[in-house]
């Protein structure tokens, strides 16, 4: 006898101690991006929760090209989104990505 799984995720809205614009202008001052994209989750597989909070750092410029380099862009990202959060809590995990965007 096999079981499945299905994550269910639900939509989970980080709160912040500053505004998101201020936020988003603390990111582009660790890389320049055109848009950042801030998307909680909350994921519940096997009655197990789990949240993840994604930052997507659209068209940027000056991302390093070396994953060491870029890793340690993104956890810096990281640290000051979770520094920014109300309850520092509220994430179990953040996941940070660079995204390019062609508009051709």
């Amino acid at each position: 006898m096999t079981a499945c799984t299905t994550p269910i995720t639900r939509t989970k809205n980080p709160e912040f101690t500053i505004p998101r614009d201020s936020l988003a202008g603390q990111i582009n001052g660790l890389v320049t991006s055109q848009h950042v994209n801030l998307d909680g989750r909350q994921i519940t597989t096997n009655g197990k929760d789990s949240s993840v909070l994604e930052v997507d750092s659209i068209n940027g410029r000056g991302v390093p090209a070396d994953d060491g380099h870029m890793k340690t862009l993104g956890r810096s990202i990281a640290i000051d989104v979770h520094n920014a959060l109300k309850d520092q809590n509220q994430f179990k995990a953040f996941q940070v990505l660079f995204v390019k965007v062609d508009t051709a």
